[in-house]
């Protein structure tokens, strides 16, 4: 049974006779003081009218032959009988509200004959108010006898009629939630039967080129409205009507009204306008959109600043705003950025809508002085009429206009909400882009279906057809001339700006007035004194104190020799090599700097010299700690552009997304948290309470990665300024959760129809399905927001991509258009990652860290190592600001180069091809030293091998032999891999940094060649000495080159010797080794000598590991300290003798013993891993008995529990024969513990493959030491004692299975390690030197510069 919504009505009634009885000027003006309103309605069948939407408004339904009469005190209504019982309840509520109407309700007489009635309510007119003027709906001309007769009995009353359309049109055009949640499902089935069927329906007529009528294409669209596919679930179909016939124009003929109909014209394959209107229980809602097919720049310029106009008119529609000012508003804009424009643009900008489709006294135009309230529902359209196309092809598309609009809500706060946001606007989504192929193939016969198929799906092309190839060939040539073009236009119009400004450094002035330095007893009695206040130190220099700024200051060292204390300090000076947390500036590097001092203490005078030298050197790391901290600090917030404040949505039902994990990490550890989309941003909120805001304005790039193939389903955002969490600045973040674990079950046969692992697997499968949705509904909710402008691309995952540019919808693939693969691998930081395009760029997104490259900010692409024998090759993106560093991607597949060549083709990306790698650093600065030179030289002509430049270069270095490495990264200048740094360093003054880089390459002085050479003189003499008489140390190692002591292997990485083919042989040609004899033991050790330093790094591995495993470590470290790993008996290269007494505790470190004293230095530094860290502090204990622990100044520990790991237990427990036998199944094992579902993969088959060397009767015996958890922990016990005041930093992987973190943080404290020398490695496994290389080689380097002196 029907009923009428009480709550409703009574609330719509105050609110109508608030607005009638109001006192200010504006209402009465409005009403013309009226004294009755007097509504009739008969039975035509009207559409719109303002008689029809009072009966909507108040009852919910058109009450057709009522009269209702609203007088002051009281409101009659006649009708029949029927429609008096449905309004009946009305007057049960209304007599219980003293402050509204009564309701009296008047049955019709039977013969329908009222005018008895109507002579008595007519008189009730009198009673109300003055009795004088009643108001009613001029326009309503409803027919029939009912309302004939209401007339003639009105005529008889003699009372002025005034028109209060207006006044009853803005008393209801604030809507209340009832109202908004009904607009709001007319909103969704409006956006969906557009999306999925108006654009669609065009792209096929398009794309096949159908000859289809407007007025064809418009019925099609009225009838899939009423199509229940189209429609939301829970929406009921029959409340759905259309508000007027669909309109399609194109062709030159437009008219940008609503009141135009759909012509017999065919449509047009040019500018397509369509305006679609769906009712929903008589609640309006309206979508405009104009489409384009093969749009000119000019035309896209036209219509993305429409669009800016659009967002202008969005952000003025606010409360209190008259509706007059949002079109001026809209229209000083078209006057100030393009007043060519101004006579184009539409004379309003939209309407108040509801009940009736356009509320004609309600207007955004220049003449509607009515304020705008909150709740108002607006049909914002404007348009640029009556444009020309000057590039037209034919007739028709010489003329065209753009047309847009939505349906839009007035906010409390901030700008208006679009409810039809979800059909998007921008270019990308509305524009249709045609490939060349189309047109070549419409005059030729159609290709079978296996030739289409041949030619769409290529998984693996070798060879190119001619015709593409040339194609391809001419639109590079093409693409050279516009980059060179386009860039020196670039340059020109930017050229103030290519000033660089040098950055603000640090002041080195210890004291700015000879007032400020301090008076203290200590300067007066010429002893040394740190200043903390100033962050200065005095030395005492010929009997007169001189200040010194402790940023001056390179590193300080202390040592004890005999009865003496020594403090070196040693200065930065020009030349010397700064790091890049110093910050220090020499205004005049001409003049004479101090390179370092000493200070000698006697303590045989008594203590208290030396103790306060020992003092000194403990304040001065104090007070450098704090300062370098600090502009560390400072350069962390360099960059970082404070955000808008979030405006937070506290209406309910906003998107949100739960339990999930975000990178970086707040934090020490990862925790759960949850995504909620709010006004103008995202708030990611931590269980801990920890909070996260992304505004939309602020996101670069947004991207939605599925779970498909991964182990996660993220979400990823790249920001255009950096943004501050855990006290560093970072651009890229990323929410993620986990779809899955891998498990491999032991004990028992595995059978592929075992009904367990099925229905696991389709347990595996539902959840990834399950949480695939619920990322992608997040992500489609957010691209809804009326304030959000960020579009979520997909990276590509499937057989192809579309080849011809962006498209209508992701999944939307052109039937003419060349399939290609759509990814590749390659290794664009440290490890080989699978790299996918999307609409707008590369990306790799599940490793970390992220590589991004906007294909928008790429000038043009490089290919190095192209030859015909390479199995791989390089790929260089230089951008459009030559002042950011070149990104590489290496290692490349070389079967992948046509497929990626036809892509960047596709995305009119020039790009180059080279058979050797480039110094980019060199050749970027040589450009920002004189871009207007560069050009005018060719530009980057010097990058085609057609080119007589490169073609010169060949010929000049023919005779050096070039051999990379298939699976190495090649770059050229040294370590230059490392640095993150841009361009703008080099032309701001730090070039002498890489000058003398360049002359430590190009040779080595004298001294360090005649110490070489004195070295390889000594082990050639040790190698001719007979094996009975040689030491119980002995080396043997290949013959040394002509130039010194390295082998040829031990250059692999410069490039002259190929890798091999397996990772073990490649390991051993690119580390080097040489076998030493050690307690009569052969051990495999690498060695890197540094003949100028004196200072020795060793690096111990863990049970199981071996040298090679530090790698990394070792390249970043090889150039400046001498660098000494060995492989343990049994591990890595070493040999395995059947003897299990060999491997135990005791054996290992009696050998670490060994060689640490034939390779110590002045200054020694021990790196260890695991079960190694338990034999260095073994080893620092003997030292510390010996009283030589003062040899080392530092300690790294990684991955060191405070227990035993009882997971390896069972190794000592079973026989080694069945261990063997076992092997697989411990691999599995072994692997989840060491590794995370994160790890390369193509890591941890390399780790297998070398684990292969490991002989389970070593493994049994070092499982059986590696359990006794009692030896353990009295290990770390007395190691902590035994370390005393040497520095020490414990480094561990948040996500090790053999060591959690709890029990890493628990001997990180149990030895003493200082809060801040603790360090957390974010996603990483056991092998976190492997894992996390480059943050694992960043923090040794870093401790071991401050610990040691040059």
């Amino acid at each position: 049974m029907v009923k009428v919504d009480s709550a409703a009505f009574v609330s719509r009634l105050e609110r109508l006779y608030s607005h009638w009885e109001g006192v200010d000027e504006e209402r009465e003006e409005l009403w013309g003081e009226a004294d009755a309103l007097v509504v009739v309605v008969g039975k035509d069948d009207v559409l719109y009218s303002k008689s029809t939407t009072l009966h909507l408004w108040l009852f919910g339904y058109e009450l057709a032959d009522t009269l209702c009469i609203f007088c002051a005190n009281e409101i009659h209504i006649l009708s029949s009988k029927k429609k008096i019982e449905f309004i009946r309840p009305l007057q049960e509520v209304l007599a219980s509200r003293a402050d509204l109407p009564k309701l009296s309700l008047h049955t019709r007489s039977k013969g329908e004959n009222d005018a008895e009635q109507f002579q008595t309510l007519a008189g009730v007119i009198k009673d109300s108010k003055r009795g004088k003027k009643i108001g009613v709906f001029s326009k309503d001309n409803f027919t029939g006898s009912f309302v004939e007769g209401w007339q003639t009995a009105l005529r008889e009353v003699k009372v002025t009629q005034v028109d209060v359309s207006s006044a009853f049109a803005f008393a209801c055009a604030a809507k209340d939630e009832a109202e908004v949640s009904t607009v709001k499902k007319a909103c969704q089935v409006t956006c969906t039967v557009f999306s999925k069927y108006v654009k669609k329906e065009i792209v096929t007529i398009v794309d096949e080129e159908k000859r289809v009528k407007h007025s064809k294409l418009a019925d099609g669209i009225e009838q899939a409205v009423s199509e229940t596919k189209y429609l939301p679930p829970g929406l009921d179909a029959d409340s759905l009507e259309i508000c007027y016939s669909p309109i399609i124009q194109s062709g030159g003929q437009y008219q940008l009204k609503f009141s135009t109909v759909s012509s017999d014209e065919r449509l047009h394959f040019g500018t397509i306008v369509c305006c679609l209107g769906v009712r929903y229980k008589s609640y309006c809602s309206n979508v405009v959109r104009t489409m384009f097919v093969e749009p000119t720049k000019e035309m896209q310029d036209n219509y993305t600043f429409l669009l800016s106009v659009y967002e202008t008119i969005l952000s003025s529609l606010k409360e209190g705003v008259k509706l007059c000012d949002v079109y001026n508003a809209a229209l000083e804009m078209v006057e100030r950025d393009r007043p060519e424009l101004k006579d184009n643009f539409t004379r309003n900008a939209g309407f108040v809508t509801g009940i009736e489709f356009r509320e004609s006294s309600l207007l955004l135009s220049p003449k509607c002085q009515l304020p705008i309230r909150k709740g108002m529902l607006f049909n914002v359209n404007i348009g640029l009429a009556g444009l020309t196309n000057p590039e037209a092809q034919d007739t028709a598309g010489k003329t065209y206009s753009l047309f847009i609009g939505d349906t839009v809500l007035v906010a409390e706060d901030g700008p208006a909400v679009e409810l039809t946001g979800v059909s998007k606007k921008k270019m990308s989504s509305i524009a249709i882009f045609l490939g060349d192929e189309d047109k070549e193939q419409e005059n030729g016969p159609g290709p079978d279906i296996e030739e289409q198929l041949s030619k769409k799906f290529l998984t693996n092309r070798t060879r190119m057809e001619p015709a593409s190839e040339d194609r391809r060939m001419k639109r590079q040539k093409e693409l050279a001339k516009r980059v060179n073009e386009e860039a020196m236009k670039r340059f020109q119009d930017h050229k103030d700006e290519q000033i660089s400004k040098r950055p603000k450094l640090s002041s080195n002035v210890a004291y700015k007035h000879v007032s400020s330095v301090p008076r203290d007893a200590e300067v007066q009695n010429f002893r040394i004194f740190v200043d903390r206040k100033y962050e200065a130190i005095v030395l005492p220099v010929h009997g007169v104190p001189l200040p010194f700024h402790i940023s001056t200051i390179k590193n300080i060292s202390k040592s004890e020799e005999g009865d003496y204390v020594y403090l070196r300090i040693n200065f930065f000076f020009p030349g010397s090599s700064l790091g890049r947390i110093d910050g220090v500036a020499f205004p005049n590097p001409d003049a004479t700097f101090v390179k370092e001092m000493s200070y000698r203490a006697s303590s045989t005078h008594g203590v208290s010299a030396a103790s306060s030298l020992v003092n000194v050197f403990h304040t001065i790391k104090e007070v450098q700690k704090r300062f370098r901290t600090r502009e560390q600090e400072k350069r962390e917030l360099e960059g970082v552009v404070e955000q808008e404040a979030l405006v937070l949505n506290t209406m309910k039902g906003n998107p949100r997304l739960k339990d999930l994990y975000m990178r970086p990490v707040i934090g020490s550890r990862r925790v759960q948290g949850t995504l909620e989309a709010h006004t103008n941003g995202l708030r990611y909120t931590t269980l801990k309470g920890d909070k996260v805001d992304l505004v939309y304005n602020n996101i670069k790039q947004a991207f939605f990665q599925p779970s498909r193939s991964e182990m996660i389903v993220l979400l990823h955002f790249h920001m255009k300024s950096p943004i501050i969490i855990s006290k560093k600045k970072h651009r890229d973040i990323q929410f993620y959760t986990e779809v899955g674990e891998i498990v491999t079950t032991l004990g028992r046969t595995q059978h592929m129809h075992d009904r367990d692992d099925l229905m696991a697997e389709q347990a595996e499968r539902e959840l990834r399905a399950k949480l695939d949705n619920a990322f992608d509904n997040f992500r489609k909710k957010v691209e809804a927001l009326p304030q959000c402008r960020v579009t979520f691309e997909k990276p590509f995952r499937e057989l192809g991509y579309v080849l011809a540019g962006p498209s209508l919808e992701v999944d939307t693939c052109v039937s003419d258009q060349e399939i290609l693969p759509a990814m590749f691998h390659g290794v664009p930081h440290r490890s080989t990652v699978l790299l996918q395009p999307t609409t707008h760029c590369l990306v790799n997104l599940t490793e970390q860290p992220p590589f991004i490259i906007v294909l928008d900010e790429v000038e043009l692409v490089h290919f190095e190592r192209v030859q015909f024998h390479m199995r791989n090759f390089d790929m260089v993106f230089v951008f459009k600001d030559y002042k950011k560093k070149v990104a590489t991607v290496t290692a490349i597949p070389m079967t992948q180069l046509d497929s990626i060549r036809d892509w960047l083709n596709s995305c009119d990306k020039k790009y180059t091809e080279g058979i050797q790698s480039l110094n980019w650093t060199k050749i970027m600065k040589t450009i920002n030293d004189d871009v207007e030179g560069f050009f005018s030289q060719g530009g980057w002509s010097f990058l085609d091998p057609s080119s007589d430049q490169e073609e010169a270069e060949e010929d000049s270095e023919m005779s050096d032999e070039y051999h990379p490495s298939d699976a190495s990264t090649v770059v050229s200048g040294g370590e230059e891999e490392d640095s993150d740094e841009d361009y703008t360093s080099l032309s701001e003054g730090d070039s002498s940094d890489y000058e003398e880089e360049e002359s430590e390459e190009s040779g080595k002085d004298w001294d360090e060649l005649e110490a070489e050479a004195r070295r390889a003189d000594r082990e050639d003499a040790q190698l001719d000495r007979p094996e009975e008489e040689s030491s119980s140390l002995s080396r043997k190692r290949p013959a040394p080159s002509k130039k010194g002591s390295t082998s040829k292997k031990m250059k692999l990485r410069n490039g002259t010797q190929p890798m091999a083919e397996d990772p073990a042989e490649a390991e051993r040609q690119e580390l080097g080794f040489f076998q030493e004899t050690v307690q009569g033991k052969s051990l495999r050790v690498v060695e890197r000598a540094v003949p100028s330093s004196e200072v020795c790094v060793f690096l111990v591995h863990g049970g199981g590991g071996r040298a090679g495993q530090f790698k990394h470590q070792i390249r970043r470290l090889e150039n400046d300290y001498n660098v000494v790993a060995l492989d343990f008996l049994g591990h890595g290269d070493s040999p395995a003798p059947n003897e299990p007494r060999l491997y135990t505790a005791d054996e290992h470190l009696e050998d670490l013993k060994e060689v640490y004293e034939v390779h110590k230095k002045e200054q020694n530094v021990i790196i260890s891993h695991c079960y190694g860290a338990v034999h260095t502090l073994h080893l620092i204990k003997w030292l510390r008995g010996k009283g030589r622990a003062a040899e080392v100044v530092g300690v790294v520990m990684m991955s060191l529990g405070a227990r035993a790991p009882a997971s390896i237990g069972l190794l000592g427990k079973v026989p080694a024969f069945v261990l063997e036998w076992l092997r697989p199944l411990a691999r599995a094992s072994s692997n989840r513990a060491l590794f995370t579902p994160h790890t390369d993969p193509t890591l941890i088959q390399s780790e297998n493959f070398m684990s292969n060397n490991n002989r389970m009767y070593v493994m049994k015996v070092i499982g059986a030491d590696c359990s006794d958890n009692e030896m353990w922990t009295a290990a770390i016990c007395e190691g902590a004692e035994a370390l005393g005041d040497i520095p020490r930093i414990c480094l561990y992987g948040t996500e090790d299975g053999v060591f959690p973190e709890p029990t890493c943080q628990e001997a990180a404290k149990t030895l003493g390690v200082a809060e801040g020398r603790c360090h957390p490695l974010e996603g990483a496994g056991h092998l976190c030197m492997l894992e996390a290389h480059k943050q694992v080689s960043d923090i040794c380097q870093r401790f071991i510069a401050e610990l040691t002196s040059d």
